[in-house]
């Protein structure tokens, strides 16, 4: 058992940071016991499409024309391994088979109504009953309804317009609306004898929907909600993994009591389940639980998908050199797919190519066949960036090709030119696909610039230029701002007006008018190509405007602001003198404009000036709106100043 254990751990650790609550069902089952008693001894108990690869078929039943409910084929015992062994399903969505589901989860209608319209299950979305029906069986059978909706889908669909779904009961095979009123949509009874007709899995469901008197799709989900209940979930098959396979329950009676007989079915609901949990955003709860089985005697190593049991890994190498060709580029690979090391194989599907650029974005390239193993590739310009590098990836990962190794990076021999292209140089270098240009950014003012209010406004034409010849417009808005001495930045909107005019403007407001600034436009974002990412621009010296108390000027291609004002003082009382110190008070007032009278909006200096030139620095304080007490103390003055 412990060898069996080490099989599931590396998996389980990998995925236990998103799911900490996984836990191990010990079934004490054989592993060979389990297959034969889910194929050979029970020919049709999991059940395929027909059009599935030979693989995946029974072939014991294929050669006899042996055809299951619904016309599925059995499955073989390949598929069935390949299914059944949990190592297989330890993923972020196939994990999901093997939730523990008697936890009330989603018992209010808001949540399964999202459920609901997320998966575009409409005539369930918009009947308030159905909903409130999968909230109350949550609740009182303490089950998951997000199981219960995954079931519905899985078993009738999203339409509503199947037979146990629509109400309108069976019709055909001599049958007129059979049932007609009833709903059974967990198909609840809808099997047959061997030697019955297919349909009669519907009369017996719509029997069975008759006798419990589901005449709404509430009452079918309330009833059949809890038979899987009562039925299932609560006698230990309580994951999609045990309902599909009966390895586990509390009754002992294994194999036959399994829900459904689609080999598929748990790992289809799982993925419908995830897609319901993610409609609500609790794809990741931490306290879902879950429950994975183990068998004795199971494979060191995981069963494999049918069709894929051999070794096989893909190469791929340029041909000869890429080109350009009508504004596109070309070239050729040789892809190859190898068997055991050793036989080499055309791959059955033609691969994929892209380019992928340094933050892994792919760009998919047009692949013809050439001949036996060559590849044509074309990728047109249009597609792609100029502004990212790129190499080339090669990918045989369809289910008919064989490779185990699915992507393949090209590794180019040498470094060489493809060509030019818009002005740009296409070439290699070390793998990678790169363009190259020379490139700056020119920007002019157009027009006057001027302030309206509070808003400081103009036009500047903005280009770029290739190679110092082709002139290019941006490829989005430059930004441009008003950058001061210090370094400092007052953003301004920018609009585009017609092609290479822009639009700024800035809120005085927003900025300190005791700082100068110079306008600057930078042009370096990722869809434009300029080295010069920044470039200052220069106005002739001029008077902007007014705004506030302030002249705005540019001077030196610098926007600056300017008091136009003048300043008056008057005594405030008599002049004294005690001993060695004068004292007095004077009205100190500003003038802006010669209109607006402003105090001063720091203390003002006051200084007692001699014919010698030694003149007194006084100290002086505020004592109240516009009036100032000074103080000079002579004891330090020449007394013949």
């Amino acid at each position: 058992m412990m060898q069996n254990i080490l099989g599931y751990k590396e998996k389980i650790n990998e995925i236990k940071s998103i799911y900490p609550n996984i836990r191990i069902l010990y079934t004490g089952l054989d592993w060979n016991t389990v297959i034969a008693n889910e194929t050979s001894l029970a020919h049709g108990r999991n059940l395929i499409s027909n059009d599935s690869g030979n693989e995946w078929l029974c072939q014991e039943c294929k050669n006899n024309g042996r055809i299951y409910d619904s016309g599925l084929s059995c499955a073989s015992v390949d598929a069935v391994k390949y299914m059944m062994d949990p190592r297989n399903h330890i993923n972020l969505v196939d994990i999901f088979q093997f939730q523990e589901l008697n936890t009330p989860v989603g018992t209010t209608v808001n949540e399964i109504s999202t459920v609901l319209q997320y998966q575009n299950t409409s005539y369930l979305a918009n009947d308030l009953d159905a909903m409130s029906a999968f909230a109350e069986v949550a609740i009182n059978k303490s089950l998951n309804a997000y199981h219960l909706v995954t079931r519905v889908i899985q078993e009738q669909g999203r339409s509503g317009t199947s037979t146990l779904s629509s109400g309108l009961g069976y019709t055909g095979n001599g049958y007129r609306n059979y049932g007609y009123g009833y709903f059974n949509l967990f198909s609840i009874g809808a099997t047959r004898k061997s030697s019955d007709p297919i349909y009669k899995i519907y009369l017996n469901a719509l029997d069975k929907a008759a006798i419990e008197g589901w005449s709404t799709r509430g009452a079918s989900i309330r009833g059949g909600g809890s038979f899987v209940g009562d039925s299932y979930i609560n006698v230990g098959q309580n994951t999609l993994y045990l309902q599909k396979f009966d390895v586990y329950n509390t009754s002992g009676q294994l194999y036959w009591h399994q829900y459904m007989q689609n080999l598929y079915g748990a790992k289809n609901e799982a993925k419908i389940l995830y897609d319901c949990y993610s409609a609500t955003g609790i794809q990741n709860n931490k306290e879902f639980r879950f429950l994975i089985p183990v068998y004795e005697n199971l494979p060191a190593k995981e069963c494999q998908e049918p069709g894929t049991q051999y070794t096989g890994y893909m190469t791929s190498y340029m041909f000869d050199k890429m080109k350009l060709v009508n504004n596109k580029i070309t070239g050729n690979l040789v892809v190859q797919e190898w068997i055991n090391n050793v036989t080499q194989e055309q791959p059955k599907k033609t691969p994929k190519v892209y380019l992928v650029d340094s933050n892994n974005k792919k760009v998919e390239c047009i692949v013809n066949y050439v001949e036996p193993y060559l590849y044509n590739f074309v990728v047109d310009m249009n597609n792609i960036t100029t502004l990212q590098d790129y190499y080339i990836e090669v990918q045989c990962a369809d289910s008919n090709n064989i490779s185990d190794h699915v992507v393949v990076k090209i590794e180019f021999d040498n470094n060489y030119s493809i060509g030019t292209l818009y002005s740009y140089n296409v070439y290699i270098e070390n793998s990678v696909l790169k363009f190259s240009y020379n490139g700056y950014m020119t920007s002019s003012p157009y027009g006057n610039i001027s302030v309206n209010n509070n808003i400081l406004s103009g036009n500047l034409i903005v280009q770029e230029w290739i190679d110092g010849v082709k002139q290019v417009e941006p490829k989005v808005n430059p930004i441009i701002v008003l950058k001061a001495d210090d370094g400092t930045v007052g953003n301004c909107y920018v609009e585009y007006i017609e092609p290479y005019v822009y639009k700024y403007s800035v809120d005085l407001n927003n900025i300190d008018k005791n700082k100068k600034y110079k306008i600057e436009v930078q042009c370096g974002t990722i869809k434009n190509i300029s080295d010069q990412t920044k470039v200052e621009v220069k106005y002739s010296d001029c008077q902007i405007g007014i705004y506030k108390n302030n002249i705005v000027t540019i001077e030196n291609g610098k926007i600056r602001f300017v008091v136009n004002g003048y300043m008056t003082n008057n005594p405030y009382g008599e002049i004294s003198l005690s001993g060695n110190i004068i004292t007095g008070r004077l009205v100190i007032q500003e003038w802006i404009n010669g209109v607006t009278q402003v105090e001063p909006t720091s203390m003002p200096k006051i200084i007692l000036k001699a014919t010698t030139g030694n003149n007194i620095e006084g100290t002086i304080r505020k004592i109240e709106p516009y009036v100032y007490e000074y103080r000079f103390d002579l004891s330090s003055a020449n007394k013949e100043a």
